[in-house]
């Protein structure tokens, strides 16, 4: 039987693989503590497939244990994980939010770099 969910998450650390190559699935994807379903290097994720609506929503409880498990976890270089919350719909749209406050420190960063 075809598990959505799963299908999901490996479609993203496939993608996310394409420019960090540490990104893979956690082991049980999320449900040992129901934080996140993988990881890269400075990201975690959680994935929700929710084939049977055109919505995307994210239930806050969700939200707020991706954000704790985020903030329980270091990158290599010290700073904190960034928690990313993955939806895809019933028509096949995949998005991502995160926290405000993370998207402008991505910016700072690629900016910092050189990089827009």
């Amino acid at each position: 039987m075809k598990n959505p969910g799963k299908e999901l998450e490996e479609y993203i650390v496939s993608r996310l693989a394409e420019v960090d190559g540490w990104a893979h699935t956690t082991i049980a994807s999320g449900a040992i503590f129901n934080d996140e379903d993988g990881r890269t290097s400075n990201y975690l994720f959680q994935a929700k497939d929710t084939t049977k609506r055109s919505n995307f929503i994210i239930p806050k409880a969700d939200w707020d244990q991706l954000q704790s498990a985020a903030l329980r976890e270091r990158t290599p270089t010290g700073d904190f994980r960034v928690g990313i919350f993955v939806n895809r719909n019933s028509h096949d749209q995949i998005v991502v939010t995160l926290d405000l406050e993370d998207f402008i420190g991505i910016l700072e960063r690629i900016n910092k770099n050189g990089k827009e």
